[in-house]
């Protein structure tokens, strides 16, 4: 995998991803095999199904997965390596919907340079000090906002509204069954999050149902129609949200 920076701009830069086939195939080959391994498939009993029907079934998926995870990877690797003062995060430059069936793939972000600064600092300087009066009710309100934001990732069955589910991901048929089909929805790594209305107010799980089962975002970014309750979540695992 090469990897490039071209400077745009005294404070903007380009990193450049060059990204052949054999960067990403064995990491894809293997989460293959692990998702024969682990994974229990309709039709086949555990353990023993081909890696040509696993390239069938999941071959895109994954490949657009381990793709983007290597891609970002190298991009925060040459950074460190090269120790270059970047605020924020690299963005892509466009996004797009790449062709799977490709091999060879060219990856563009872009990246903001820290200036240099120069701060003179001496006994002459002063600065304001203000004192503020923390509430309980401030205490509370930040309590709970760690508490959801770093909550544990355990496995579960049941989730409340604020979970954040990460499994497997099936379409079902109108009689409950997984649909097999060549082009059924079948996520390896999907995630789902809790629903926000238009309004910015966070839906009860009754109504966030009725939008989150519109659309469903694959990892590889392409929204896909779904009708409602076709999708089957397995192996989930929820952030728990410490009491």
């Amino acid at each position: 995998m090469q990897v490039t920076l071209e400077k745009t701009g005294d404070l903007e830069g380009r990193v450049k991803v060059e990204v052949t086939q054999n960067d990403y195939l064995d990491k894809v080959n293997k989460e293959l095999k692990e998702i024969g391994r682990t994974r229990v498939i309709p039709g086949f009993r555990k353990g023993h199904v081909s890696i040509d029907q696993l390239r069938r079934r999941f071959g895109k998926e994954v490949k657009s997965h381990v793709l983007n995870e290597e891609v970002y990877r190298s991009v925060i690797e040459y950074i460190r390596e090269n120790k270059l003062e970047v605020l924020g995060e690299p963005l892509p430059v466009e996004v797009k919907e790449i062709n799977l069936d490709d091999t060879d793939y060219t990856f563009e972000y872009e990246v903001g340079l820290a200036p240099a600064i120069e701060a003179n600092i001496d006994k002459e300087i002063t600065v304001p000090f203000y004192t503020i009066e923390v509430s309980d009710e401030m205490v509370k309100e930040q309590d709970t906002a760690l508490c959801e934001r770093f909550g544990a990732q355990v496995p579960g069955e049941e989730v409340d509204a604020k979970a954040l589910v990460k499994g497997a991901i099936m379409q079902l048929n109108a009689d409950g069954t997984v649909n097999t089909e060549e082009n059924a929805i079948q996520v390896v790594d999907g995630i789902v999050a809790p629903c926000i209305s238009p309004t910015k107010t966070r839906l009860p799980c009754s109504s966030a149902r009725k939008w989150a089962t519109k659309w469903f975002s694959t990892p590889s970014g392409h929204a896909t129609a779904t009708p409602p309750n076709s999708l089957r979540c397995f192996t989930s695992k929820k952030t728990a949200q410490p009491k």
